[in-house]
């Protein structure tokens, strides 16, 4: 399997795994700007913690972030950094992010607080919480914001920038490439539509990855309370598997084609049959 093939199933693989935690095996239920809410998947009835639950969630949604910058590295490194120093890099750099996204928020599940307390300031914090979650058994992972805020914001801003910078990297070198006509005309239309994709890709990660997680720590920062943007906020991030797999079957034809023909929509070519007429002429 090519470098490509892997770098796009490892992304798939994530936002499927993501989809499901979101909507099967945990569905939180976040309130912000506390740092608490409860789950309301599957895996509670199982009686896996919830504290290890918003670990798995959390560390989904960064792997799935970084498996979005390793597509664009990827297409960077095949097109303008083979046999340079990237080369070398790359191969600490590719396992350190998906590394870092399942180590960075550990200390956080050491330093869960006593929960009594902290359900007592989540009520101080929010006063106009809805009646309705009372009868839920509520959660709250920190109560300061060095234990789940800042890790997360640092997370953010790595991704987030590194994410940015590849997306600049190859639009301008792709630019210089087609001024230096360095590659062929139809090397070049290739990338071309390439890049058009990603960059409609990247509206969709923008829309339902950055907007959440942004909004997310700007409720906690400013102790902003609004219910509907928090549940708004998560079923952005549970949809963001469906919306990059319509996106990419919609830019991409060689999927396109496979999904026409799998659903049994793809244009099938039939011969064209030749009617030959015979006309009998009796003689009387």
């Amino acid at each position: 399997m090519d470098s490509v093939k892997w770098v796009m199933l490892n992304f798939h693989c994530w936002c499927m795994i993501l989809d499901w935690s979101l909507t099967i095996l945990t569905i939180p239920y976040l309130l912000y700007p506390s740092m608490g809410g409860f789950p309301l998947g599957i895996l509670k009835d199982f009686g896996i913690g919830v504290d290890y639950q918003v670990y798995f969630v959390v560390s989904v949604i960064c792997t799935v972030i970084a498996s979005i910058v390793l597509i664009f590295e990827n297409r960077f490194y095949i097109m303008f950094a083979k046999n340079t120093r990237w080369e070398k890099i790359r191969k600490l750099y590719i396992p350190g992010n998906f590394v870092f996204s399942f180590t960075f928020f550990i200390p956080a599940l050491f330093n869960v607080p006593d929960q009594e307390i902290a359900v007592r300031q989540m009520h101080i914090l929010i006063p106009n919480m809805p009646p309705s979650i009372s009868n839920y058994k509520l959660f709250v992972m920190a109560t300061e914001f060095t234990w789940v805020i800042v890790p997360i914001t640092a997370a953010s801003l790595v991704y987030f920038t590194a994410f940015y910078i590849l997306l600049t990297l190859l639009s301008k070198n792709l630019k210089n490439a087609t001024k230096l006509s360095t590659y062929s005309r139809n090397t070049l239309n290739l990338q071309k539509k390439f890049m058009h994709s990603m960059h409609i890709q990247a509206s969709v990660f923008l829309l339902n990855i950055q907007l959440p997680v942004v909004y997310g720590l700007i409720s906690q920062y400013t102790g902003y309370f609004n219910q509907v943007y928090n549940n708004w906020s998560f079923i952005a991030l549970s949809l963001h598997g469906v919306a990059s797999t319509v996106v990419l079957i919609y830019v991409h034809k060689p999927y396109r084609e496979f999904c026409s023909q799998m659903l049994g929509t793809a244009k099938r070519r039939i011969p064209r049959r030749s009617i030959v007429s015979v006309v009998i002429v009796s003689q009387t």
